[in-house]
Parts: structure tokens; sequence; C-alpha cells
């Protein structure tokens, strides 16, 4: 393959930097440095034909204003979210949510969209509660612990 001189080169994020030598398969690669700072070394013919266009960041940039859809005003079973609450370790959103209940409580967006997450725990509790229910003229009191029969 004939080497094509890309120093100085700009190819989106990446300014070439100098070459950096072959790959296993004899194509070259060249230094670059993105916008963000990060150095990269990529295969020229990326550079030319667009597939890499940064280190990595304009990829996680996108990530990030995904997971940051906005959700205040959205409801979600009986959670409705407020605000905007911060990131969790790995960067994913948390919103402030108020249940039907009264309570508030922080949820992760993920969850609220994948339907995970429905309310502050409260329906949960009032599933497990007791209930009654008639079939056949026998009666099942059934609650989270005990099953009885009349």
């Amino acid at each position: 393959m004939k080497l094509k001189d890309e120093t100085r080169n700009v190819y989106d994020y990446l300014t070439v930097l100098s070459l950096s030598g072959k790959n296993k398969r004899g194509i070259y690669m060249w230094l670059c440095e993105c916008d963000c700072g990060n150095q990269k070394i990529v295969a020229g013919n990326l550079l030319r034909n667009g597939s890499t266009r940064s280190c990595g960041c304009l990829r996680k940039q996108r990530i990030t204003e995904t997971l940051k859809k906005e959700e205040v005003g959205n409801v979600y079973g009986d959670l409705t979210v407020l605000s905007l609450f911060g990131k969790n370790a790995l960067g994913a959103y948390i919103w402030l949510c108020q249940c039907k209940c009264g309570n508030q409580k922080p949820i992760l967006g993920t969850n609220l969209r994948a339907g995970n997450t429905k309310s502050c725990g409260c329906l949960r509790k009032r599933k497990s509660s007791v209930k009654v229910k008639k079939q056949e003229g026998i009666i099942y009191i059934k609650s989270s612990k005990v099953v009885k029969k009349k």
C-alpha cells in the first residue's frame, strides 16, 4: 500500500500528528490528537473514509445526550418526574420523582423508561396487603405471609 502523508490533516475532531507505523495487515497507522486533548492511533483509511471521527469522545457525548433525555413532567405508573437529581457512578441519569402517595424518590431514568419502577415502593406494599377473594362460595384470604382457606 502506497503511503499518503496525512501529517497536519484534520478529519472532523482528529488532527494527524505523525506516522505511527503499520499494523499487522500492512495498513499505515497515524498518531492523531482529538479536539478534547486525547491522542489515538488510527488507520489512515479509516480517517479518510470517515469511519473514525474522534478518539471516542464523540460517541460518549452522544450516549450521554441520549441518557439525559428530558423526562420532567413525564408520568410512569404512579410516578411523575419532577427534576434531574444527578448521575450514578456509570454516568446514567437519576430523576427525582413524586409518587401518587406523596413520597418523593430518586429513580434511574432507564428503570422508568423500561417500566421496571412504577412507584416509590407503595405499589408493592398495596399488592401484598390482605386480599379477600370469593370464588364459588369459598372465601380465600391472601396476604404476603399466609393463605387461609375457610
